[in-house]
């Protein structure tokens, strides 16, 4: 834990420079997006804005998560943790990529420097089939079985399932080797919110049984095939998710379903609050920042579409 003591001071200072209650509000409340970006502009976000017009805003939010990832890389000293926090963002770009593959729709301008392996690498890896690329070994294994089993796959939902089962194996290792009880539980909410999510959309999608089996775990395979509400209420998934489903049985809003699901992200990952230092503390603060981010993102898209602040208030989340 000594090796955590620095690395949660510096942590703990950055958590009061995420965006309050308050500074939420008055982007949400604020007449457009020009106004909404002064908000935001008068924030410890200011350093990333300069010479940012509010129409540039997702360069000047990509800006500030890379910025964010390298003061994590800089803190963390530990080899699996670096992996749990930053491997799901290398997967995003390979998703991209192998969409952009098998689909012959180029996507590359979704690429991101958020991960551990450069996003030109991994495209002439990908694409290019260049083996001479500097890519990790976890990374290149996934990339070269992923070539093998999904050579003939054009389906953007599968592609995604099938990296999001790649993401969860390959941390696991990483997160029973850290052996710390809080990540264990995050990496099972997380696993499990993923399979609740790809659950409803494949049942949405009316994907059929042979499709969903390499993905779900025996008893959702056995209710599969019922009614969906009836399927979601034979099912357990994890506690923190029966708000979320209930109101999901309810009112039929994925948006909502995904945002509650976020939130419970969130209330769980607020029990680092309490722990002096450990990695607890800079995992919460990590995702805690994506979460900021995200609300950011949706603000601004929302005031750049006119949408009523009402409805973008309902799709904010909770902060940390």
């Amino acid at each position: 834990m000594a090796s955590y003591t620095f690395a949660a001071g510096q942590v703990r200072s950055l958590e009061n420079r995420l965006l309050n209650k308050t500074d939420i509000e008055r982007m949400v409340d604020a007449p457009d997006i020009e106004a909404a970006f002064k908000v935001f502009n008068d924030t410890d976000y200011a350093d990333n804005l300069q010479d940012v017009k509010p129409i540039e805003f997702k360069k000047a939010l990509d800006d500030d998560f890379r910025q964010a990832r390298d003061t994590l890389l800089a803190l963390i000293e530990n080899k699996d943790l670096i992996k749990i926090l930053f491997l799901r963002n290398d997967i995003r770009n390979i998703k991209v990529l192998f969409k952009t593959k098998n689909t012959d729709k180029d996507l590359t301008d979704e690429l991101r420097e958020f991960g551990t392996d450069l996003s030109e690498n991994l495209k002439k890896y990908i694409l290019e089939d260049d083996k001479s690329q500097t890519v990790s070994k976890e990374v290149k294994e996934i990339i070269d079985q992923a070539k093998i089993d999904l050579a003939s796959i054009k389906d953007p939902f599968q592609i995604d399932a099938y990296f999001d089962e790649a993401y969860f194996q390959a941390v696991q290792d990483a997160v029973d080797r850290l052996g710390n009880n809080y990540i264990k539980g995050l990496h099972s909410l997380q696993h499990k919110t993923n399979t609740l999510k790809f659950f409803v959309r494949a049942k949405l999608l009316k994907k059929p049984a042979s499709f969903v089996k390499e993905y779900l775990p025996s008893k959702y395979l056995a209710v599969y095939d019922r009614d969906l509400d009836e399927a979601l209420r034979a099912v357990s998934f994890h506690p923190l998710h029966d708000t979320a489903i209930a109101e999901f049985i309810n009112d039929k809003q994925l948006w909502k379903l995904e945002k509650n699901l976020e939130e419970a992200e969130i209330n769980y990952l607020r029990d680092a609050k309490r722990i002096a230092y450990g990695p607890e503390v800079v995992v919460a603060y990590y995702y805690a920042k994506r979460n900021a981010i995200r609300n950011v993102r949706l603000i601004m898209t929302g005031k750049l579409n006119k949408i009523d602040p009402a409805k973008i208030k309902q799709r904010v989340r909770e902060i940390y």
